[in-house]
């Protein structure tokens, strides 16, 4: 699609979406990133016409990141739209393999959606990897109290600090690239959230968070220090929300570990779906980022995944590292389905790695940071 047609696509998810969940939907205000009214932003979307008419559309959004220092492309197969008059059709079947085409055109190494998995599992997408949900309650916290907090709302216009923060996100072991700091903030204010800037004493700046409306959901938190971190959620608790829902990747271990000391309760799921195009390239990358804060046992095995290859995998002392193999004469120690592939190499249930004497090595921290969704 073309910057010409951005009434119109964001119409029809607009009215589309607003007619599913019965409540007035702006994607201007939802997903500031994706409305942006130029080619390159437009062109990430696929639409299909009857009749001159824009009925059905979704969008393959480019996501690089860096897991441990290796670049991934990951992207988001998203807002998937079919006109309600036009459903039962089958244009969003034709619409959604044009998409997995252009997945491999860009090369990308994996993709992620939301959705019902019976909808988009024959696609190759599966529920895997793992979010801590924690549920946070002042009345519980149970630890020394922090240094004291001030929050300010972060604004566009405040080009010093949200420079600050933006490399202060793009610093992190498991980040999307933000390339500017309007794509930055924009990400800050996805689905409606708000950002903050949290400043000491001293009126230094020590991280910042972004949060829902109503300040009961903190969507995204980054500080210089652990301290820093507890001070944050002290100070929102105290001054902002005495009950707060907060969501974590889990090879942020000290500040997991914090967590469920002071947290009321916790979930672990799997953040979205997620489809996995080059498997050698996660399982290395996400096992290089495990490295960092578990000591691995020594391992050497070959997997192989049903449809795509053998992996040999090897970890000890010094060595976290997976490659795909070229030698078909090289026999499997064990062999998978791609959806068992999915959830033995990342989770988040560790039932099938431990059945398979693995449970030291896997599975490995793939995460996603929902406000870079799209």
């Amino acid at each position: 699609m073309k910057k010409e047609d951005y009434d119109e696509l964001i119409g029809l998810m607009d009215y589309t979406f607003g007619t599913k969940y019965k409540r007035r939907m702006s994607f201007e205000e939802e997903l500031p990133k994706m409305c942006r009214r130029t080619d390159e932003r437009m062109g990430r979307h696929l639409g299909l016409r009857v009749d001159g008419k824009l009925v059905a559309a979704l969008g393959i959004y480019p996501l690089p990141s860096r897991i441990a220092g290796e670049e991934i492309l990951f992207s988001t197969v998203g807002n998937v739209v079919t006109h309600p008059d036009h459903v039962g059709k089958g244009y969003m079947t034709r619409l959604v393999r044009a998409a997995m085409e252009e997945l491999e055109r860009m090369g990308a190494d994996g993709s992620r959606l939301g959705g019902k998995r019976t909808r988009y599992h024959r696609y190759g997408y599966d529920p895997a990897g793992t979010a801590i949900t924690y549920f946070l309650d002042l009345a519980q916290w149970q630890c020394e109290i922090p240094a004291p907090v001030t929050f300010v709302p972060l604004r566009r216009e405040d080009e010093v600090l949200l420079a600050k923060a933006r490399e202060l996100q793009q610093s992190g072991a498991f980040v999307v690239d933000r390339p500017d700091l309007d794509d930055f903030y924009d990400s800050l204010l996805a689905w409606k959230n708000l950002p903050y800037v949290a400043l000491n004493a001293a009126g230094e700046m020590i991280g910042y968070l972004s949060a829902s409306r109503d300040d009961a959901k903190i969507v995204e938190i980054e500080s210089y220090t652990v301290e820093d971190f507890k001070a944050m959620l002290y100070g929102w608790l105290s001054q902002r929300s005495p009950l707060v829902e907060l969501p974590m990747m889990p090879h942020l271990v000290e500040q997991n570990q914090f967590l469920l000391d002071v947290c009321a309760k916790h979930t672990v799921a799997a953040p979205c779906q997620f489809k996995i195009i080059h498997w050698e390239k996660i399982v290395n990358a996400t096992l290089k980022l495990k490295a960092t804060y578990a000591p691995l046992p020594k391992m050497e095995r070959i997997f192989e995944v049903e449809g795509y290859g053998k992996l040999l995998v090897r970890t000890g002392e010094g060595i976290a590292e997976c490659t795909l193999l070229n030698d078909a004469s090289l026999e499997a120690d064990i062999r998978l389905s791609w959806e068992h592939a999915s959830i033995f190499f990342f989770g988040p249930s560790t039932m099938l790695a431990d059945r398979l004497g693995c449970g030291g090595v896997f599975p490995l921290p793939l995460s996603w940071n929902l406000q870079d969704r799209v």
